[in-house]
């Protein structure tokens, strides 16, 4: 809607690149010239709605730097509540990593009005796609590339949390972890193969 800030709009147009909904609900009441009814006294906005089959680059491709790789094959609700947008229990795969399943999302925008994307995430999958993923994203900086040569095998837990000021995404904030329940890991060609690795590597934008 135009009665949205440009920055909410336009993150909306490049990060949802696909998707249908469906069980659309619209429930508005009040002067529309006062629209989205920030203050509940004015009136009310809610609509929600089923999502599929979205693809989400929940932060937007630069062609400076290593992008964040996108979501895909979505479904989940959106919740648009007066000034907040609100995706919630989605479920589908990472893009180009189908090893890789989302199990548990969400991403909320508390106030369009400040347009700050919080992302939550929890995935499982492949050990080694999770290394594709760590390797081609900005996570490789933040880790000082240590596990560009690494490889592995079985499976892991990852969770993820993304703070995005749509005004400046270069403060975007991030905090992760990768949980191995048991994994043969060999970090680089010629060293010794790490058997049954078990533990949790966390990482932050600053480490």
């Amino acid at each position: 809607p135009l009665v949205l800030p440009d920055t909410a709009r336009h993150y909306v147009r490049d990060a949802v690149t696909l998707g249908r909904l469906s069980e659309v609900k619209f429930k508005i009441k009040g002067d529309l010239q006062q629209l989205p009814f920030a203050d509940p006294k004015h009136g009310e906005f809610l609509v929600t709605a089923k999502a599929s089959d979205v693809q989400y680059a929940y932060v937007p491709p630069t062609a400076n730097s290593k992008n964040w790789p996108a979501l895909e094959a979505l479904k989940g609700e959106m919740v648009f509540n007066r000034q907040s947008l609100e995706v919630r229990e989605a479920q589908g795969r990472v893009a180009g990593l189908a090893g890789l399943q989302l199990t548990r999302g969400s991403a909320r925008i508390p106030d369009l009005g400040k347009a700050v994307v919080e992302v939550n995430t929890t995935v499982k999958g492949s050990l080694a796609q999770g290394l594709q993923f760590v390797n081609n994203s900005p996570v490789s900086a933040m880790l000082s590339d240590a596990l560009l040569q690494a490889t592995a095998t079985g499976p892991a837990d990852y969770s993820m949390r993304l703070v995005l000021p749509l005004a400046d995404l270069a403060q975007t904030s991030v905090q992760g972890s990768l949980t191995l329940p048991g994994n043969d890991v060999q970090f680089m060609p010629g060293t010794p193969v790490l058997g049954r690795l078990r533990g949790a590597l966390a990482f932050t934008e600053n480490s």
